[in-house]
């Protein structure tokens, strides 16, 4: 089992490693240095397609069918390249896959699971679906560009998509066509959605034009079925629905806000999680990018996980403390989480194949 912040070697480094061996230019030849240039670059990637299984960057990963699905990047300067890898066990992960696939879609954004297909965001705008054996079931271009958020509602019915340009898409999950596109349902670009978990018919959105939209999907495709619920100082980043009348956002400077959709949509909490900003902080590094629901020991979603560039902080899901905080050296960005051993430890993915183990962190929070 892995302890705490154990990083695995890159498998990056020994292709890289690899590719120095064999990969040379002769100086004899009498070719121009811009054909020599270019012919060491697509030796370089066709090297990296040949040997790499798994991305140098963890974006999410799942636990189904007694299998360990990562979805991961290859970040270059000369390449990104979207994995999918799947393995047998949790020590397998970075080093013995039992099977994997890549596509030539650019980098995956945002990933989620249905009914035991994964559905792929690409930076490309296409939306790819694979089977649980990773084999390709269908691919679409539904978006303008990258796409920044794919999700399925909570009756499997219908997914939604987002972009970079702020257009939303509602796809029939049965076919996987589009239903409706709703350019424009921000102004900028869309940062987070999410579905109400009692009805698969409401449906919140942010964007970088500091709106936060509530879109109710009964109301006829022909209008705009949007209203606004919340306008910010700040950009919202990440959003969560904990209660009916309460909608929980992270913001691009490190604050966690509560919404009361009843009272005027008004803010009801507000946490800083940034309590002395260093001067040498940017954005990205304040920026909240996920809130995940994390299951207590009695099932229920009673806490809550948040993740920065270089932080995690667990609280009870209304935010009124806060249970345990984590910080990762400056060139580790934890992404996303799983819960293992009957949702008593926790897994933390992130960049550089990175890894750590938290065993009965959950177990040691007395919530009741």
């Amino acid at each position: 089992m892995l302890n705490s912040n154990q990083s695995l070697t890159d498998p990056i480094e020994d292709v890289f490693e690899e590719i120095s061996r064999e990969i040379t230019i002769e100086s004899n030849r009498d070719v121009q240095p811009v054909q020599v240039i270019q012919e060491k670059l697509d030796a370089i990637l066709k090297k990296i397609h040949q040997k790499l299984f798994i991305g140098n960057c963890f974006e999410d990963i799942y636990h189904q069918n007694n299998s360990f699905v990562v979805i991961s990047n290859f970040v270059h300067s000369i390449q990104h390249t979207g994995f999918v890898t799947k393995f047998d066990k949790l020590e397998d992960i970075s080093r013995n896959p039992k099977k994997f696939a890549n596509f030539d879609y650019g980098s995956i954004n945002s990933s989620c699971c249905l009914n035991s297909n994964f559905l792929l965001g690409f930076d490309s705008g296409d939306l790819v679906v694979v089977d649980d054996e990773l084999y390709k079931i269908t691919s679409k271009q539904y978006c303008h560009n990258l796409i920044t958020k794919v999700l399925a509602d909570p009756k499997g019915d219908r997914l939604v998509c987002s972009d970079f340009d702020g257009r939303i898409v509602l796809i029939d999950s049965n076919d996987f066509e589009a239903i409706q596109y709703y350019d424009y349902a921000h102004a900028s670009s869309i940062t987070d959605m999410i579905f109400n978990q009692d009805r698969n018919d409401l449906l919140i959105s942010s964007g970088a034009d500091n709106q936060i939209v509530l879109w109710d999907l009964r109301r006829s495709l022909s209008d705009r079925p949007a209203t606004i619920l919340v306008e910010c100082n700040v950009q919202p980043t990440a959003l969560d629905w904990p209660e009916k009348n309460i909608v929980s956002f992270g913001t691009e400077t490190g604050q966690i806000l509560q919404a009361d959709l009843r009272n005027n949509r008004s803010v009801v909490s507000k946490h800083t999680l940034f309590s002395e900003l260093d001067p040498k902080m940017t954005e990205n590094d304040c920026s909240i990018h996920r809130i995940r629901p994390l299951i207590d020991q009695c099932g229920d979603l009673n806490y809550s996980i948040v993740f920065s560039a270089n932080n995690h902080w667990i609280f009870d899901r209304k935010f009124t403390r806060l249970l345990q905080h984590q910080e990762y050296p400056k060139q580790i960005e934890p992404r996303d989480c799983l819960q293992l051993n009957e949702n008593k430890d926790l897994l933390i993915v992130g960049t550089h194949s990175t890894r750590s183990y938290f065993e009965n962190i959950l177990e040691n929070f007395d919530f009741h």
